[in-house]
């Protein structure tokens, strides 16, 4: 059922499972299939993209670069996940730190 399912996704995500600790997140940060906690969802999103995850690296800087309530607007922060996710060939975030060094936000 739904409900067990998440139970385990956040049993993996606790324990450290990237993959789960990204999935919980968007799952916390846009509301679905649980409570909308930004907050939340903005930890689970940083501890899978401490951990690497492509993914988490990008929707962490795109909330650091919109400013949402959980982080704050954060260009530098939004620079460096951008740049992780980059690196790891998305190209949003390929473009959306190309936009950050044209307009001289939160780069040198």
């Amino acid at each position: 059922d739904e409900q067990r399912s998440l139970k385990l996704l956040r049993e993996a995500a606790e324990e450290g499972v990237v993959e789960a600790q990204f999935k919980l997140g968007v799952c916390l940060e846009q509301g679905l299939l649980l409570e909308k906690d930004t907050f939340e969802g903005a930890h689970f999103l940083e501890m899978a993209a401490r951990q690497g995850h492509e993914k988490a690296c990008y929707n962490l800087a795109v909330l650091y670069d919109e400013g949402s309530e959980a982080v704050g607007q954060d260009f530098e922060q939004a620079a460096y996940y951008y740049r992780k996710a980059a690196e790891d060939c998305n190209p949003k975030a390929q473009y959306n730190l190309g936009k950050l060094y044209e307009e001289g936000l939160g780069v040198e």
